[in-house]
């Protein structure tokens, strides 16, 4: 007689279920097994993907002191608040212009009146300090 065995993998949160490996195959977390011999299946969860990324500024624009801007960024994996960081020097050193806003992807700034040819932004997970992005080149505060 053979028996039929549905299997379900139940994930932890963060860790979604990937795929099976031995004697189930696929991409969904249910699998049935025919237990006409010994079988083996094991389920792979990986870890889902934290990134955030800076979208605007990100090098080369021009923005104007007092002006109303909105720093952009995209992010996944993560809730919570971001923090957001000016550097006036390339990169070579960091002030907070905004502590914790939401992780909403924008944020409106009155531009700072500290005029440079060498701005960066920063945005960072406030949760998790290895979530980061930094402009990719120098923005200008004229």
């Amino acid at each position: 007689a053979c028996t039929l065995l549905l299997i379900a993998a139940t994930a932890y949160s963060g860790y979604p279920f990937d795929h099976w490996i031995g004697d189930c195959s696929g991409s969904t977390p249910a699998c049935d097994l025919s237990m006409s011999a010994n079988r083996q299946a094991a389920a792979v969860f990986s870890p889902v993907p934290q990134w955030v990324t800076v979208v605007e500024p990100n090098g080369g624009e021009r923005w104007k002191v007092g002006k109303k801007k909105t720093i952009r960024w995209r992010s996944a994996g993560f809730t919570g608040k971001v923090k957001i960081e000016l550097s006036t020097d390339a990169g070579s050193s960091w002030r907070t212009i905004i502590a914790s806003t939401p992780n909403d992807g924008a944020q409106p700034w009155n531009v700072s009146r500290l005029r440079t040819t060498q701005g960066r932004l920063r945005i960072t997970a406030v949760s998790n300090s290895s979530i980061i992005d930094t402009s990719d080149a120098n923005f200008t505060i004229f």
